[in-house]
């Protein structure tokens, strides 16, 4: 073979199947790898929430099965010649999972060559913020239930340190407690772009001082987030994380965080916001009926009386997690629909997942009568609100993917819908 690429290839004995190999370009053997290795897993810089989650929501189970198989395909594909061993290389991933320094698989990769860290851990651990460390390893296997003060560091002195400076997407779950304000104060990441946190009250959370809180964090460069609370205190401090950071965010994922959310402050804070993603359809319902204050601004006239003025109208989307209806009743979520007939022009609707998706999990795992009933539900009312959902394969509620889902919702629950809905709406 000739030293196609700049490779020098003198002295390089070749594998005997590879002298029957076409003769092909190096650009040509790079595309022909990216197919048959798949995407990467880590392929950041991203460009959506969407993108972003796809590389970074993945469970460490999940991870390390997809990278096992890629590593085993690569690894006969390096052997073959000096030019796909270096193609193959350009492609790796390059993925460590730590167990907090206890190990680190794949081994002979440090943290500072990986493009994605995963933290992993057996069990719901609490660490003592002056040894994290030390206190891990002591407690392995173990789950402490004092009731002190215990925090997995970030900072400095903290086993997250080496990676922290230069993150691009960092996902977090955790239970808020308190924690030293020398570590968590202030608290920022300078290049990050998209934070996926899920926060929950602390059976330890009684008390939380005012300091170190996660509301107090700062990102600058942050555009897209995704995040979740379960308990009031949780709430407060994700809805003080979200309005930090509101007049920079690109795309919003916010799970139900109470109704105090989002308001007309929120909305004229939203400068730049181009995706609004919500849990449910009772959400969505909710945030219709203060959306409108998006296209207007607070002004002040000679007077010093404040007046709203309308705004050049900006496009924004609306993106579903999941169709499904909890508290509101499909009349009422039609009718809020009809009160806003004035916005829905400047909106666009989409879904989280593809519906391709969607039916998959519906068929692969053992999902409750009631949630199938709700889902046949749900898709029913989508189609009565003669609004098109868009899934995130540009498929919309009309399309071939969406009927198929339809069609396997009805199947799997064939009893009439409620409040006189059937497959095809009165409506039309």
């Amino acid at each position: 073979m000739d030293k196609s690429g700049g490779l020098d290839n003198q002295n390089f004995r070749l594998h005997p199947a590879a002298r029957q190999l076409p003769s092909l370009p190096v650009e040509l053997w790079r595309q022909i790898f990216r197919l048959y290795l798949r995407p990467s897993i880590t392929n950041l810089p991203q460009n959506s929430l969407y993108g972003y989650g796809q590389c970074v929501s993945l469970n460490s189970g999940e991870v390390a099965h997809i990278y096992r198989k890629k590593e085993q395909t690569r690894a006969i594909l390096r052997c073959v010649c000096r030019i796909w061993k270096t193609i193959s290389d350009e492609l790796d991933d390059a993925i460590v999972m730590s167990n907090l320094d206890e190990f680190d698989w794949p081994p002979g990769r440090s943290k500072p060559q990986a493009k994605a860290i995963y933290y992993i851990s057996d069990d719901l651990q609490y660490y003592d913020t002056r040894h994290p460390l030390k206190a891990y390893r002591e407690a392995k296997g173990k789950i402490q239930r004092t009731p002190g003060k215990y925090v997995l560091q970030f900072g400095e002195k903290g086993p997250l340190a080496p990676i922290t400076i230069v993150l691009l997407a960092l996902s977090l779950i955790f239970g808020y407690t308190a924690s030293d304000p020398e570590v968590t104060r202030d608290f920022t990441l300078p290049q990050l772009r998209y934070l996926d946190i899920t926060l929950y009250n602390s059976l330890f959370s009684a008390g939380v001082p005012a300091y170190g809180t996660v509301s107090s964090w700062c990102f600058p460069m942050l555009a897209f987030l995704r995040v979740d609370a379960i308990g009031e205190y949780a709430k407060k401090e994700v809805l003080g994380l979200i309005r930090a950071h509101s007049n920079q965010l690109v795309e919003l994922h916010a799970l139900d965080l109470g109704v105090e959310f989002p308001t007309s402050d929120d909305w004229w804070s939203f400068c730049s916001l181009q995706l609004f993603v919500m849990n449910n359809l009772d959400m969505l319902a909710d945030v219709l009926s203060s959306v409108g204050t998006l296209w207007t601004r607070k002004s002040t006239n000679t007077s010093n009386e404040t007046m709203i003025v309308e705004t050049a109208s900006q496009r924004l989307t609306m993106g579903l997690q999941y169709p499904m209806i909890t508290r509101h009743t499909k009349v009422h979520i039609i009718r809020v629909f009809e009160q806003s007939q004035s916005v829905l022009p400047f909106l666009d609707f989409t879904v989280s997942r593809t519906w391709d998706s969607i039916q998959t999990t519906l068929t692969e795992s053992d999902y409750h009568t009631e949630a199938r009933k709700n889902l046949r539900e749900s898709l029913g009312l989508m189609e009565n609100l003669r609004i098109d959902f868009v899934d995130p394969a540009g498929n919309g509620i009309d399309s071939y993917e969406a009927r198929c889902l339809k069609s396997t919702v009805e199947l799997m629950s064939p009893e009439p819908l409620q409040d006189g809905f059937c497959g095809e709406s009165s409506l039309y």
